[in-house]
């Protein structure tokens, strides 16, 4: 199972048990190495963001993050 289907699952359960409202997103995801791999391996970063606060630890890392109502 690769990983967009394991948050999706995830999403699915917090809906279930009545966590989260249906599309309520805001979930995020740390993936892994091999997970960027399977996901990234033909695709080019598409978007960057610049933010005002030292995220250093977070150098290097892939997220899956889904919004409200997405």
């Amino acid at each position: 199972m690769d990983c967009i289907q394991q948050v999706t699952e995830i999403l699915d359960l917090l809906y279930k048990h009545n966590w989260d409202e249906r599309n309520g997103g805001n979930l995020s995801y740390i993936l892994t190495e091999n997970e960027v791999k399977q996901i990234c391996s033909a695709k080019k970063i598409i978007r960057e963001f610049k933010y005002d606060f030292d995220m250093t630890d977070l150098i290097g890392k892939y997220f899956v993050i889904t919004g409200t109502g997405k």
